[in-house]
């Protein structure tokens, strides 16, 4: 796989608030990867030949980008708060769905930061 994989899960009709801090080099010796100046897009789906499910942007508010403090002590933005509300959360009444994650930059060019699963763990509320 050429792109960074990561599956995480979410509670049907809660609020849910996923950061993802993203780095250059090793493990060992982590760069804050500079996310500022960009745009992201996050698309969700059943399966590749089914349709989109949801959407989450910067432009809806649903894709922030945040600072954390680095090991030099300085800010860095490479901190990506990813929100799911509980208005769409409620409708997800499937079991899981794939998702890709993209950087846009301000020339336009798109990065794929991240690409998985997500699983939606069935509340006893709204399941």
């Amino acid at each position: 796989m050429k792109h960074p994989l990561y599956n995480f899960s979410i509670y049907q009709g809660a609020d849910e608030v996923v950061p993802f801090s993203f780095y250059t080099g090793s493990i060992d010796d982590k760069t804050p990867k500079d996310l500022s100046g960009c745009t992201f897009i996050m698309t969700l789906k059943q399966s590749h030949n089914k349709p989109v499910v949801d959407v989450l942007t910067s432009e809806n508010n649903r894709i922030e980008l945040d600072k954390t403090m680095g090991d030099d002590d300085k800010e860095h933005y490479n901190t990506l708060y990813l929100k799911f509300p509980n208005e769409v959360t409620t409708s997800f009444i499937f079991p899981s769905a794939i998702y890709d994650l993209f950087k846009i930059a301000a020339d336009g060019t798109r990065e794929i930061l991240l690409q998985g699963t997500i699983e939606i763990e069935k509340s006893v509320s709204y399941g």
